[in-house]
C-alpha cells in the first residue's frame, strides 16, 4: 500500500504531513508494508523543504531527513496507491490529470471532515506552526480510524 501526500510545490505542506505519518509507520513497524511519501504538482526543479516548514517540524520533535521536493509523476501511481492532497483544488487537478490510484481524497475528506490546508508559504512562523498543528491533527485522526483499527489486515 502507497500513500502519497500532494500539495502544490512539495515543499511545506504534503512535507509536514509527509514527516508525521512516516514516523508513525515507522513506530508501529508498518514501513515494510506500507509505503509513505509526498510529491507536488508544480515542481520544476527539486529544492529542499521550506526552512519554516522544516524548524516547525524539528521542533516537535520530527526529522526532516534532508528532504527535497518532488513532482507526482504517473510512473509511481499503482492500484494501490491513495494521493491525499491538501486541497480540493488539488485533488480536482490529480483526479483530471493521473490516473490507476486506488483513492484520492483531501486531506480533510480522508479524515472524515470538510475543509483546505491553506499555503503558509511567505507567511509568519506562526502560519507556519498553525499549519502544521493542522495537519497533525488530521494525520493522528487518519492514524487513529483508518490504520489502528485496521493494522491486523495490513500485517
Amino acid at each position: 500500500m502507497k500513500y502519497i501526500f500532494v500539495s502544490t510545490n512539495n515543499t511545506c505542506r504534503s512535507f509536514m504531513a509527509e514527516a508525521v505519518m512516516k514516523q508513525k509507520i515507522e513506530e508501529a513497524g508498518l514501513d515494510s508494508v506500507i509505503d509513505i511519501c509526498s510529491r507536488g504538482l508544480i515542481v520544476l526543479f527539486e529544492e529542499p523543504v521550506h526552512a519554516g516548514a522544516a524548524e516547525i517540524v524539528r521542533s516537535h520533535g520530527y526529522t526532516d531527513a534532508e528532504f527535497t521536493s518532488a513532482p507526482l509523476v504517473q510512473e509511481e501511481i499503482t492500484d494501490d496507491t491513495i494521493i491525499i492532497t491538501m486541497t480540493e483544488d488539488q485533488k480536482k487537478k490529480v483526479t483530471e490529470n493521473y490516473e490507476g490510484f486506488l483513492e484520492v481524497a483531501t486531506i480533510y475528506e480522508y479524515a472524515g471532515e470538510v475543509g483546505d490546508i491553506k499555503d503558509p508559504y511567505g507567511k509568519s512562523q506562526e502560519e507556519y506552526e498553525c499549519c502544521f498543528l493542522q495537519i497533525k491533527q488530521l494525520v493522528d485522526k487518519i492514524w487513529k480510524t483508518k490504520f489502528l483499527n485496521h493494522r491486523r489486515e495490513m500485517i
